[in-house]
């Protein structure tokens, strides 16, 4: 993806020298394919520049979102459908007589997960070098059909069983590196070719990986540091390095 175009009126790309120059920066840095993300940059030489052109008289107040919050950034969703290394940026523009650069973000992408049960464990780095690890599950869902006077009901895409338990993994906290809970989400994947039919319940964790200055490397997740791994799921040690 070498180009990417952006539809505001007064930015017209070229391929100048830069002068100032814009860091990019993405939601996630290690999507699957047909996941979205979004890349932002910062919009506040926009608002450098105007603010030296009002008249005496006119103060200039934050941007406001129309949820009421500051948003001084340009954002745009992206979605990859090829996997591998994407070098995204830089980009090149004018604005009022400046030329203005992006500096560029490598985003790794993965294959789309199948479609069916498993659980997925994989370490990812953002473009800060942060480190954290990504737990994906997906539990077959049940059919719930329920008959009644009037015909029957159903949940599309089937319900997940009440028993179900979805793997985590536990914290560490030792003196050179811990691993904790950062954020997590649950939905229903259905069967395009059948929307009726029951689908998966997916479960994505997302584990922060602390490192200290003096860790040297020797950390492996194992099973020992899995919760709820359901018996037979292959499962591969992850080294985690610096």
């Amino acid at each position: 993806m070498k180009y990417l175009f952006f539809t505001i009126g007064l930015l017209c790309f070229n391929v100048l020298s830069a002068q100032d120059t814009l860091k990019l920066s993405v939601t996630n840095a290690e999507p699957r394919i047909g996941e979205k993300i979004q890349l932002s940059f910062s919009f506040e030489f926009f608002s450098d520049d105007l603010k030296s052109q009002l008249n005496d008289g006119i103060e200039m107040t934050s941007s406001m979102h129309v949820y009421g919050m500051q948003n001084d950034k340009f954002t745009r969703s992206l979605e990859f459908t090829k996997t591998g290394k994407h070098t995204i940026g830089p980009f090149t523009f004018d604005f009022n007589g400046k030329t203005i650069v992006t500096d560029s973000i490598v985003v790794n992408v993965a294959e789309k997960l199948p479609f069916k049960e498993g659980v997925w464990i994989r370490l990812i780095s953002d473009q800060e070098g942060n480190k954290f690890l990504i737990v994906e599950q997906q539990i077959q869902n049940k059919s719930d059909v329920s008959k009644s006077k009037n015909g029957f009901s159903q949940t599309v895409g089937g319900k997940l069983d009440d028993k179900a338990e979805f793997v985590e993994i536990m914290d560490v906290s030792e003196p050179t590196i811990k691993i904790s809970f950062r954020l997590g989400n649950v939905n229903t994947r259905m069967n395009d070719e059948d929307m009726l039919a029951p689908g998966f319940t997916y479960s994505l964790k997302k584990y922060v990986v602390t490192l200290d200055e003096d860790y040297d490397g020797d950390f492996t997740l194992t099973k020992k540091h899995l919760k709820n791994l359901p018996k037979k799921t292959p499962f591969t040690e992850i080294e985690i390095t610096n």
